[in-house]
């Protein structure tokens, strides 16, 4: 069986930096960061993902390049994968992320299991499209903070069944 894994990025440096979190590039990753990025790159590597898609934010593409190093994977920039705008709408965000997520189904269908590195708020859309049970969503959003289903470098995988819907996601990676 083959996934799709939802990846929040590493923990940002947001450290006196006044780098603006929503505006590119946003903030570069801190030292803890590094670390939960090194420990998802080892996680990664046992989920034998082959391509790793990321935003082109710093926080998201540090996080990727140290994971893609370690599990040996391609990394490819999607701008689609960006933060949330300002200006943006719910629905603004959803029409730039459905085709996308259509393309990675059919990617992972063909090519095995991939990685997706971006922000809590799209990962939420995400899961919400992968017809997460919104109970359990609910659930996760009250446990961490931005009311984000999964903390900084935390996971949820998708697991695609041939020829069948894809089964519930569920978070199988939290950092220590």
């Amino acid at each position: 069986m083959t996934a799709i894994y939802l990846i929040r990025h590493a923990t940002p440096d947001t450290s006196g930096t006044h780098i603006p979190y929503d505006k590119y590039p946003g903030p570069p990753l801190s030292l803890k960061g590094e670390k939960e990025a090194d420990r998802l790159g080892q996680f990664i590597q046992q989920e034998t993902v082959v391509e790793l898609y990321h935003s082109p934010f710093a926080r998201c593409k540090q996080t990727a390049q140290i994971i893609s190093k370690i599990a040996r994977t391609t990394c490819i920039e999607d701008y689609a994968l960006r933060e949330w705008g300002s200006n943006e709408s719910e629905n603004d965000v959803n029409e730039r992320l459905l085709p996308v997520i259509a393309a990675y189904t059919k990617k992972c269908s063909l090519i095995g299991s991939i990685g997706v590195v971006t922000h809590g708020g799209l990962i939420k859309l995400l899961l919400k499209m992968f017809r997460i049970e919104p109970s359990v969503l609910n659930e996760y959003q009250h446990m961490y903070e931005s009311r984000s289903p999964l903390p900084p470098a935390g996971v949820w995988a998708v697991t695609m069944i041939k020829n069948k819907e894809n089964e519930s996601p569920k978070l199988v990676f939290v950092p220590d």
